[in-house]
């Protein structure tokens, strides 16, 4: 089988609701489709979804990208995905929504090809994956009645609830849309870096009796020392999201015990090359003893970014820098956004 051709294709999808974080509002959804054509007349499909305030990727980046990465996958055999991933590794620090747009539509033809569902060839552990859906920051009654609007749907097995930009407001919100959806529903909150450390654990310990599952990145993803004091001290665990993109991330913030869990996305660490990890774990550890396997117990049995490194806006791979954040105020951390980024 060989790749014959290659369409990509951008995509604009208005939001039925807007969508607001500690760092954006999204109204709508801008990305890219990449359809993979082969000579046996299989196609594979795959997404690139680039975000600026965290990846620090642009739409014009993300499309140059793209349109290089092409004629490296042309001509390929598709059904040997780690060595067509390997071309196209140079993109993955600056670009990971472009690599993983690629490797999704690899994917998507391997399991085209051996007529199997993905679920299949990765090993079908599950055969299906319980759905949570996000609440994002709005007025308390409006918070409250989003969440009882998802629960009498049935269709979504956890709540997550948006933070960061009102440590009162937020501590609220959690406890009415705890009391709505009663004290057994799995529930978590996610404050996009809108916290300083001590913001931060004032909220969390103020949710300490709320059932919190756990709380996603609540500081700023650049400062490992920060989220390692919120989660030695704080009584909800907390897992690391934007601060993790790469392996190297990884191992820091297991090394920094800085965190219990990991949130582990597609389009933020670009694919999921089977060399990426392992060959990694055999660095020595910091007492100088050869690792020959995860760093250490204590992480929940979850896969737990280490201090903040550029992350290129350009084309070109390994280029640019992270966007620049502002300073602390009453216990929040207020991430500069450019207009008009996406």
């Amino acid at each position: 089988m060989r790749v014959t051709g290659i369409k990509i294709l951008p995509v604009t999808i208005p939001r039925r609701k807007e969508l607001k974080v500690a760092y954006a509002t999204r109204t709508v959804y801008r990305g890219f489709l990449v359809q993979l054509a082969t000579d046996t007349g299989l196609t594979g499909l795959g997404e690139a979804a680039p975000n600026f305030e965290v990846c620090g990727e642009t739409q014009e980046g993300t499309a140059a990208a793209l349109a290089a990465m092409a004629p490296l996958v042309r001509d390929q055999d598709p059904l040997e995905r780690e060595r067509v991933l390997a071309l196209l590794e140079p993109w993955r620090h600056a670009h990971a929504s472009a690599l993983a747009a690629f490797d999704l539509a690899l994917w998507d033809l391997a399991g085209k090809a051996a007529g199997l569902p993905l679920r299949a060839l990765l090993g079908g552990w599950r055969r299906s994956i319980a759905n949570a859906m996000t609440i994002g920051i709005m007025p308390l009654e409006q918070t409250v009645a989003e969440a009882r609007a998802i629960l009498a749907t049935g269709q979504y097995a956890e709540l997550k609830l948006k933070l960061g930009l009102d440590p009162e407001l937020d501590v609220a919100r959690v406890r009415a849309v705890r009391a709505a959806a009663g004290p057994g529903f799995p529930l978590h909150v996610d404050a996009n870096q809108g916290y300083d450390r001590e913001g931060a654990l004032r909220v969390l310990t103020a949710l300490a009796d709320a059932g919190i599952d756990f709380a996603e990145q609540p500081v700023p993803a650049g400062d490992l020392e920060a989220l390692r004091w919120v989660s030695e001290r704080s009584p909800v665990p907390v897992m690391a999201d934007e601060a993790l993109h790469t392996p190297e991330d990884a191992l820091a913030l297991v090394r920094a015990r800085a965190c219990s869990m990991f949130n582990i996305k597609l389009q933020k660490v670009g694919a999921g090359r089977r060399r990426s990890l392992p060959h990694r774990l055999h660095d020595r550890d910091p007492g100088g003893h050869h690792r020959r396997g995860p760093p250490g117990p204590g992480f929940g049995g979850r896969h737990p970014r280490g201090p903040g490194r550029p992350r290129g806006l350009g084309p070109q791979p390994g280029q640019g820098r992270r966007p620049g954040r502002r300073g602390s105020v009453d216990g929040l951390r207020r991430p500069r956004v450019r207009p008009g980024t996406r």
